[in-house]
């Protein structure tokens, strides 16, 4: 929670910065010592990690994941803490809020694109960040993507080119969601 505090204060100092070349200097300052503060954060984070063999495991599990790095795999552990009380990989996806919220007409239920969001907001703004580096590495043709994910995002963005022929190409937003609900099966 520290990490993720200094994060967003540095985010908003660093937005207003622009404002006024007076003030520029001293809000400079501010966002290198609040970056010197992230850093040490996160080398506390790293050396908890490496304490443990399991946990160092675990983090060399999550980041085998396209997407998924460091900040993201801990902050993954730190929520779930232990991944058994989660019987299905459903229920993390519905403790982090990525499942799709129901839309009711009449006596007939739908699904719509939306998520519930019921969950909680950074651990999506991080899988949101990694998702759109995956859609990135795909449209960009990176070697590093294996072909699992590749594939995933190539049937959601081109259906004409896959067994789908009649079905639309996704949105990006979709295709980021939908990456982002993947990742979290997989972790």
């Amino acid at each position: 929670n520290d990490r993720k505090m200094l994060v967003s204060q540095r985010n908003a100092i660093s937005q207003r910065q622009s404002c006024r070349h007076a003030r520029g200097k001293v809000l400079g300052k501010m966002i290198t010592a609040l970056n010197l503060c992230i850093k040490e954060l996160d080398v506390q984070i790293n050396e908890l990690v490496m304490s443990s063999p399991q946990m160092t495991e675990d983090m060399a599990l999550l980041k085998s994941i396209p997407g998924i790095g460091d900040v993201t795999a801990s902050y993954f552990l730190a929520k779930i803490g232990d991944a058994k009380r989660f019987e299905t990989s459903k229920a993390v996806v519905r403790y982090f809020g990525m499942n799709p919220c129901p839309q009711r007409s009449g006596s007939c239920k739908t699904y719509d694109g939306s998520i519930s969001k019921m969950g909680d907001r950074y651990m999506r703004a991080l899988l949101y960040c990694g998702s759109s580096t995956v859609v990135k590495m795909v449209n960009g043709n990176s070697e590093k993507l294996g072909q699992g994910m590749r594939g995933f995002v190539e049937e959601m963005q081109h259906p004409d080119l896959v067994k789908n022929h009649n079905k639309k190409p996704k949105s990006k937003r979709v295709i980021r969601c939908a990456v982002m609900r993947k990742q979290l099966v997989l972790m």
